[in-house]
């Protein structure tokens, strides 16, 4: 007798919120809101992360234009969560972001969540930091709503990394 067993992982809406903030290198605004509007920052993100197949809407011609807004950014990335001690295949994720002044807000879904994503550099004693508040749209059941804190850390260490090697 043979048995078969219907694995069903239902998505899930939810409210969890989270912030997050981090001290930069940067002394002035304009330099903030620049560096998150070159190319380069885009590209040094996915290389960190190990993307591949990279798509840009619109497209990026040139490393030394700015990034036209709202711009969406395709491309295949392992997730670097574990569900039940297994590990993820490369899944696709998709950021939509938009640009508002000094703010930058973004969505970003992959197949296990969905969030949105908001970015902004505030003066605090010399230097600007980077608040960051995240709101989850949907998930999977067994991803933990904790899992966004940990995608906003990751978030924050690769933009530390990136500004310093650049």
């Amino acid at each position: 007798m043979k048995f078969t067993f219907l694995f069903f992982i239902p998505l899930v809406t939810s409210s969890y919120e989270t912030i997050y903030s981090i001290k930069t290198k940067f002394k002035n605004k304009l330099e903030v809101t620049k560096f998150f509007t070159k190319p380069k920052f885009y590209y040094k993100y996915l290389d960190v992360v190990d993307a591949k197949n990279i798509n840009f809407e619109p497209e990026i011609f040139s490393m030394d234009d700015d990034v036209i807004f709202p711009q969406k950014i395709t491309y295949y990335s392992i997730p670097k969560i574990t569900i039940l001690k297994i590990s993820l295949p490369r899944v696709k994720v998709e950021q939509i972001w938009k640009k508002n002044d000094d703010l930058f807000t973004g969505f970003i879904k992959t197949k296990y969540m969905s969030f949105n994503l908001s970015v902004k550099p505030v003066l605090i004693k010399e230097h600007y930091h980077l608040i960051l508040n995240g709101k989850i749209d949907n998930k999977k059941f067994l991803v933990p709503e904790k899992y966004l804190d940990k995608v906003l850390e990751e978030f924050c260490d690769i933009f530390l990394l990136v500004s310093e090697n650049i």
